[in-house]
């Protein structure tokens, strides 16, 4: 996933984690930032829209990625467990 695309997505606010618990993948995070992105990690599947009319035009044909622990709790929470 480029940075523009998941920039946008987590920027609006239009996301979901779409899986209850962790999965062992052996690419890892799709944040570009991460430290674990490329690498095998335990990760979360996410769904969302880079935008509200996105969201409304498209409900169907949503972005799907995976997101660590680590990044999913700084995106949510602003936090690091």
């Amino acid at each position: 996933m480029d940075k523009a695309m998941y920039s946008d997505i987590m920027t609006c606010g239009f996301w979901m984690v779409s899986t209850p618990d962790p999965y062992f993948s052996s690419k890892g995070c799709d944040n570009p930032a991460c430290k674990t992105a490329g690498l095998g990690a335990k990760v979360y599947d996410v769904r969302g829209y880079r935008s509200l009319s996105e969201k409304r035009d498209n409900y169907a044909d949503y972005h799907e990625f995976r997101l660590c622990e680590e990044c999913l709790n700084l995106e949510a929470k602003g936090e690091i467990p």
